[in-house]
């Protein structure tokens, strides 16, 4: 089974950073909140929210994928970060 765990500002914004990372649409996995994360008065005592993705079916071989998805991909994570 694989997974990944990441954070970001918003739960949203982790849970479409990791289905860009592992390319895979929002079906194929489940995503489980370890931390919500909470915005700050001000920016002040901001902390980032933290997921675990755990992919449902995991038939998907590494490299199963196109280069031009991969670089597809990676360019909107870097957009995203």
């Amino acid at each position: 089974m694989r997974e990944l765990e990441l954070s970001a500002k918003t739960v949203e914004e982790a849970t479409r950073i990791a289905l860009l990372q592992l390319g895979v649409a929002r079906e194929e996995v489940d995503i489980i909140v370890v931390k919500k994360g909470k915005s700050g008065v001000l920016g002040v005592g901001a902390e980032d929210a933290r997921i675990k993705v755990v992919l449902l079916d995991d038939e998907r071989q590494p490299g199963a994928t196109s280069d031009a998805a991969d670089s597809a991909r990676q360019v909107l994570c870097d957009i995203l970060h």
